[in-house]
């Protein structure tokens, strides 16, 4: 297993959460960032992980909203301004575990046929 594409891994309330830092990133090359991203964190440490992209070019004013709508599709999306953000920062990661809790259990949920 070798890991190119993320810079750091670590574990948050017992979630693994992917992180990849993109200082220079160009919006055209976002969607292959992505891909990379999110096949990484999950071929390397399993579908429930959580991919995180940490990058420049969102605005200060703008930059907890955009994290807050990338939550719907991965990777979570963070500005480099909301690293200096504790609260939000966390809040971010606890609704983006609690989506794919949320759909993990969903999954367990048995079938039954009427």
């Amino acid at each position: 297993m070798l890991i190119q594409h993320l810079s750091i891994v670590m574990i948050w309330r017992k979630h693994y959460v992917c992180i990849s830092c993109k200082l220079g990133v160009k919006e055209k090359e976002l969607e292959d960032i992505h891909s990379e991203i999110i096949g990484e964190a999950r071929e390397c440490f399993g579908r429930f992980a959580l991919p995180v992209l940490v990058r420049g070019g969102i605005p200060s004013d703008q930059a907890y909203p955009h994290a807050k709508n990338s939550i719907a599709k991965e990777p979570l999306e963070i500005s480099l301004c909301l690293l200096n953000r504790p609260s939000e920062l966390r809040e971010l990661l606890d609704e983006a575990i609690r989506k794919k809790s949320t759909i993990k259990a969903l999954c367990k949920i048995p079938y039954k046929s009427q």
